[in-house]
C-alpha cells in the first residue's frame, strides 16, 4: 500500500503546495479513497447525484485497474510551475510496482479559500 506523509510548511511556494495536494490526492485514489479525490477535484460543473454516482464508479474501476497491475509504488513530483496566481501545472511520474513508469501532467486551480484542486474538466 502506498503511503505518503506531507507537512504544511509556510516556506512552500504555491506551485509546491499544488504539487503536494496532487500527490496526496492521487495517493488517496490509488489506495481506494475515491471521496478524497472527489473532494480535491474541480470538474467544472455543478455536481449532480447522477454525475457523482457515475464518477465514483469510474474512479473505483480506475483504481482497481491500477491495483490489478500491482499498484503504484510511488508518485514522483517532477516539476511544478505557477502559471497565474490561481493556476499551476504539475508534472509527475507514476511508478508502478511492475517496474513501468508513466509521465503525467495535471493542471491545478487555487480556490478563493486557498485550497488547490485538480482540474479534471480540462
Amino acid at each position: 500500500m502506498l503511503t505518503l506523509s506531507l507537512c504544511s510548511c509556510s516556506s512552500r511556494s504555491e506551485a509546491e503546495r499544488a504539487q503536494d495536494v496532487l500527490v496526496e490526492t492521487l495517493t488517496a485514489l490509488y489506495n481506494g479513497d475515491v471521496d478524497t479525490y472527489i473532494h480535491h477535484a474541480d470538474f467544472g460543473t455543478e455536481p449532480s447525484a447522477q454525475r457523482d454516482s457515475l464518477l465514483r464508479l469510474m474512479l473505483s474501476r480506475h483504481a482497481r485497474q491500477v491495483q490489478s497491475r500491482g499498484g503504484i509504488m510511488s508518485i514522483e513530483p517532477l516539476h511544478s510551475t505557477l502559471e497565474t496566481d490561481s493556476t499551476a501545472t504539475v508534472q509527475y511520474a507514476l511508478r508502478y510496482t511492475d517496474g513501468t513508469r508513466e509521465s503525467c501532467i495535471h493542471q491545478m486551480r487555487l480556490t478563493p479559500d486557498g485550497d488547490w484542486l485538480i482540474c479534471v474538466s480540462e
